[in-house]
């Protein structure tokens, strides 16, 4: 059975899967609106409990970190290049773990489903192009699609 490839966030950051052209001003007003929930707070001061309560040191700090740090790094994207980016995702086509039809399913084509946009790529400390607090859930229209959504998606 081939693995249809979605989107990856890194670790559970997930937060930045709906980032592709999301690199811009609107974030701050997407960061503005998730302050303002109730809601979105209640499962940010959750989740922040929890992950105070993780028993390895550190699992918690990363944790944490992901959380709470909009300048966090996402590790696994640092110092890859546009060449290796190529060479994981040819890999990924040859071991049968991409559908190639998935090239024309995405904006930007295979390379941005498993790749997408986040701030500084290449660089020792890549991040996320928009905070976890404040990210969607989902794609517009969707599960959680409004500011915070991945926050309060994730406390439940």
């Amino acid at each position: 059975m081939k693995i249809r490839v979605v989107m990856i966030w890194s670790a559970f950051l997930a937060s930045s899967m709906f980032t592709m052209a999301q690199t811009g001003a609107g974030n701050g007003n997407a960061i503005a609106l998730a302050r303002k929930s109730a809601a979105v707070q209640t499962a940010y001061n959750f989740l922040i409990d929890q992950a105070q309560r993780l028993r390895d040191n550190n699992l918690r700090s990363q944790t944490l970190d992901a959380i709470a740090n909009r300048s966090t790094c996402v590790y696994h994207r640092a110092n890859v290049s546009p060449a290796m980016q190529q060479a994981i995702v040819q890999q990924l086509l040859a071991a049968g773990l991409a559908d190639p039809t998935d090239d024309k399913a995405f904006p930007g084509g295979l390379i941005a489903g498993v790749y997408p946009a986040i701030v500084n790529d290449g660089s020792a400390c890549p991040q996320l192009p928009q905070a976890f607090f404040s990210a969607p859930g989902s794609v517009f229209a969707g599960h959680h699609s409004y500011p915070g959504g991945l926050m309060v998606h994730e406390a439940n």
